[in-house]
């Protein structure tokens, strides 16, 4: 009995500094780690967040960019920093889903060595070509690359563009070169250059290209068309109706983050998401808020892994 009253209180102290420490949180400065370079989609996501957070909780909150190895470098930052709040990490599939089948070793458990806190946003990417490609259609570009082989290559910069590229070469049986890059925004300027031919690229950096005609979009790899670019069909209506992929993004603490923090976290993103400014500048970059409670982030996390290890195997990608 002696024991059971020990443990209750000890619940109880726990219990009380959680509660008093998010009342207090935040008191210093919070790091937002993003996994892809400045300028990248996930980058302009992170800053919108991170303008309101600090708005609303009276903190800077500063994003710091650790771009490398399909966010593995910047999953290990966050994993090893203090479970106080003060190092947050908003993120995507790659990092969180893509990675469990595209490593043959993951350093890091997408499921066990986060906090979720919520859903952010959720997106599509564009199909798109060097104007120099005699191409406006995805029909014309699957002709033009067979009769070609292995004379063009596409730009890859994360699971989206690597995996969806991957998987319609193996459903068209098409040659074309991979050529991988650290950072979305660098393999859009060489795409630019025509250093690299084609790509799937992501709605923030490629859909202004494509509304001035400096890249030719030829579809986009949602279930339905992007307000961004409405003319562009879907893979689906192009003819290639077994590629969908939506990408996504989250907002994720370390292990054993404080359910108080988790909370005034999850009800300071649903506020954000309540601010018009917010609400326009994610859906000028191509994002659909979809915010959610930490339980319902972790499920869906679950699930998509296994919607991309599906996508990963139709893609014949080999684990690295």
């Amino acid at each position: 009995m002696r024991i059971l009253r020990t443990f209750v209180v000890l619940v109880a102290l726990l219990t009380g500094w959680q509660v008093a420490a998010a009342q207090d949180y935040p008191s210093r400065p919070v790091k937002i780690i993003v996994p892809f370079a400045a300028g990248s989609s996930t980058d302009v996501l992170a800053r919108v967040l991170a303008k309101d957070l600090q708005r609303q909780l009276g903190q800077p909150f500063i994003v710091e960019n650790k771009a490398g190895a399909d966010g593995v470098i910047a999953a290990q930052a966050v994993i090893a920093a203090e479970p106080d709040g003060n190092t947050l990490f908003v993120t995507t599939h790659t990092s969180q889903a893509a990675n469990v089948s595209l490593f043959k070793s993951l350093p890091y458990d997408p499921l066990r060595d986060f906090s979720p806190i919520s859903r952010l946003t959720s997106g599509q990417f564009i199909l798109a070509v060097n104007p120099t490609v005699p191409a406006k259609s995805v029909d014309e570009l699957i002709g033009h690359i067979k009769a070609n082989p292995g004379k063009y290559s596409y730009a890859t910069a994360n699971a989206t563009s690597t995996v969806a590229m991957a998987w319609l070469a193996a459903l068209k049986d098409l040659e074309i070169v991979r050529v991988n890059y650290a950072s979305a925004p660098r393999a859009v300027a060489d795409l630019l250059a025509n250093h690299v031919q084609l790509t799937f690229g992501d709605q923030a950096n490629v859909a202004p290209l494509v509304q001035d005609g400096r890249l030719t979009g030829l579809a986009v790899t949602g279930v339905s068309r992007s307000d961004l670019v409405p003319a562009l069909p879907t893979m689906r209506e192009a003819g290639v109706s077994e590629l969908v992929l939506n990408s996504w993004a989250a907002l994720y603490g370390p292990a054993k983050l404080p359910a108080a923090i988790i909370d005034k976290l999850n009800k300071a993103v649903l506020a954000a998401y309540s601010e018009a400014d917010v609400v326009k500048a994610l859906k000028t970059a191509g994002y659909d808020l979809v915010p959610s409670t930490p339980a319902e982030l972790a499920a869906f996390n679950k699930q998509q892994i296994e919607v991309w290890r599906t996508a990963v195997t139709l893609g014949k990608i080999e684990p690295r």
